[in-house]
């Protein structure tokens, strides 16, 4: 990591590289680093939040969002940790639709260049967000 980044300057992302805050130890102090963050990699919000703190304590950026692939549920819980972060790096979330037929919510949350997704954040229940038209009629059809 050291020698890569002595060559290019540029910002390291310890993506998979840190699933536990215990991994942040193995990285070289005075590494220029963003720990990618995504709450269903470490294992839900409580570690998600540990693993920020620890990061943060560190002097290290964050970035923060939801796996491809993931419905905007999760999107949607990204968006409330990013909210708390004074230092945030990146939000990478609302790719939910891009493995999934639809999103299990409504409204979904969709990844838009320049759209400040921040603005989605509803302090409502259920992070703002109701099953969505197309889960229901899904639902109806299962056999009972």
């Amino acid at each position: 990591m050291t020698a890569i980044q002595m060559i290019t300057g540029l910002t390291l992302i310890a993506d998979e590289s840190v699933t536990k805050v215990e991994d942040l130890e193995e990285i070289p102090t005075g590494l220029q680093v963003a720990i990618n963050l995504r709450i269903s990699k470490h294992g839900g919000l409580i570690r998600t939040l540990d693993i920020l703190r620890a990061a943060q304590d560190r002097g290290f950026d964050v970035i923060i969002g939801a796996q491809v692939g993931e419905t905007s549920i999760l999107a949607r819980a990204a968006l409330g940790v990013a909210a708390i972060v004074p230092r945030l790096r990146g939000f990478e979330a609302g790719y939910g639709t891009w493995l999934l037929q639809f999103d299990v919510t409504e409204p979904a949350i969709k990844a838009q260049l320049g759209v400040d997704l921040t603005a989605e954040l509803q302090a409502a229940p259920g992070f703002g967000l109701s099953p969505s038209h197309k889960l229901k009629d899904e639902m109806e059809r299962l056999p009972v």
